[in-house]
């Protein structure tokens, strides 16, 4: 499992990163604002935050999060 957090600004822009030179994948592209895998205990909100501060330095509280959409993980539909 894994999140994917999108930054929106106020007026519109979407903060994006560059992902180090020294990445196995897709090293020095572009990519979602902060992203992290979800470990057995946490949920995937407690995960958005605590990477948005390891990654960006970006403090958040869980009701600054709005979940947009899950996506099935496997062919069966199952989420």
């Amino acid at each position: 499992r894994a999140i994917h957090l999108w930054v929106v600004l106020g007026d519109g822009r979407v903060l994006l990163q560059q992902r180090s030179q020294h990445k196995d994948t897709n090293p020095g592209r572009w990519d979602v604002s902060v992203a992290g895998h979800v470990s057995g205990h946490n949920t995937p909100e407690e995960t958005a935050i605590q990477e948005a501060q390891e990654e960006i330095g970006l403090t958040l509280a869980p009701s600054d999060l709005q979940r947009l959409f899950t996506m099935a993980r496997s062919e069966t539909g199952k989420t």
